[in-house]
Order: structure tokens, then sequence, then C-alpha cells
């Protein structure tokens, strides 16, 4: 499997949706040249024609019609995945329940969960 394979298969996708190579490379912004170079990489690899090329239309064939639908699948949960993970903004939220005897808390526990609370407002602190 190349190392762009992931991107080659989003071309791919934008191929199958635009219904031609230019169509796909004026969505991504790149020349026609570039799109056919990328296809032709990812059949390459894969071992299989993906498309049926005439001067009028492009065609899926059976193998690329399975990849469509597979990569439609997948390129879906990689931008479910991206947007889950980049939800992350490093905030801390929750219930934080601490234990532990009252002289050691008071001394040692509260003034750092102070300072936690007032960089996490969404941290809630039980015991």
């Amino acid at each position: 499997m190349r190392p762009h394979f992931a991107e080659y298969l989003a071309t791919f996708v934008d191929v199958v949706r635009a219904g031609s190579f230019s169509g796909a490379a004026r969505r991504r912004a790149v020349t026609p040249s570039v799109i056919v170079r990328q296809i032709d990489a990812l059949e390459e690899d894969l071992g299989v024609a993906l498309l049926i090329r005439s001067t009028r239309a492009l065609t899926l064939t059976d193998a690329g019609q399975r990849l469509h639908e597979r990569a439609l699948r997948h390129l879906d949960e990689l931008a479910d995945t991206h947007a889950e993970v980049a939800a992350f903004d490093g905030s801390v939220s929750g219930m934080l329940r601490i234990a532990c005897f009252p002289t050691f808390g008071k001394r040692y526990v509260l003034p750092v969960v102070a300072a936690l609370q007032a960089e996490h407002p969404a941290l809630h602190v039980g015991s």
C-alpha cells in the first residue's frame, strides 16, 4: 500500500462524484493530469482497473464500484474521527472524586484543586 493511499482514495471518490478527471481537478484546485496520475497510482497499487475510460465518460468497473462503496464509508469515518479528536481542545471536564485525610486535604489538596478549577471551569470536585 502506497503512503498516499487515503489521499488517492479521496481523489477517486471525487472523480466518481464529478464524473470526470477535470471536474475532480477543479474541485481539488489541481490540474487534471495530477488527478490522472493519482488514479493511475491507485490502480497500480491495487492491481486492478477501477475506471473504464472513454472520450465521453468514465464508468466504474466492478472493482471500482466496490472500492467506491467502501471508500465512502471509510472516508466518512475518517472525517468523523478527525472532528471528534479535534474537539479535544485540552480542556478538562467531569467529576473528580478525592478521598484523603482531612488535614492532608486542607493543606495539600485544596490549594491544587482550587487552581485546577480556576483553569478548568467544567471540572467538578467531590468526595
